[in-house]
């Protein structure tokens, strides 16, 4: 094999640079799945999750109340945001208790926002209609 005037194979580095390409290649679809694929959230592993997709509407106790929407379902978590009576929402995961004295109240549901700026985060069942009937004005 011939040798170049700087002491190196000529062919030496073109099976590194094609691994390289082939590394980098695999590297970039990784990336685009692990950022393209919806993930759940992280309450739909726990007992008593339930996935859903169901249009609602946020009630509160009078028109234009601020219904705050936690990071967590729990009222000690940060507000992620605020929706307010008669907000229309998505409801896409449900948390249930197994509390005898639970209800449909106290179910934390993850929701997001239907017009921008499309807040996501979870609020209790007490704020949620799933009939427009519900709407204090």
């Amino acid at each position: 094999m011939a040798i170049t005037s700087n002491g190196l194979k000529p062919n030496m580095f073109k099976g590194c640079s094609q691994r390289l390409a082939r590394v980098i290649i695999s590297l970039t679809i990784l990336l685009t799945t692990l950022v393209m694929v919806p993930t759940s959230s992280w309450a739909a592993d726990l007992l008593g999750s339930q996935t859903v997709d169901l249009p609602a509407t946020l009630i509160g106790p009078r028109a234009k109340a601020p219904i705050p929407i936690y990071l967590r379902p729990a009222p000690n978590q940060p507000n992620v945001g605020y929706g307010i009576n008669g907000d229309s929402v998505i409801v896409m995961e449900q948390l249930a208790s197994f509390l005898p004295e639970a209800d449909q109240d106290t179910a934390w549901n993850h929701i997001r926002l239907n017009h921008e700026p499309y807040t996501e985060g979870w609020i209790q069942g007490k704020f949620l209609s799933m009939s427009e009937t519900d709407i204090q004005e």
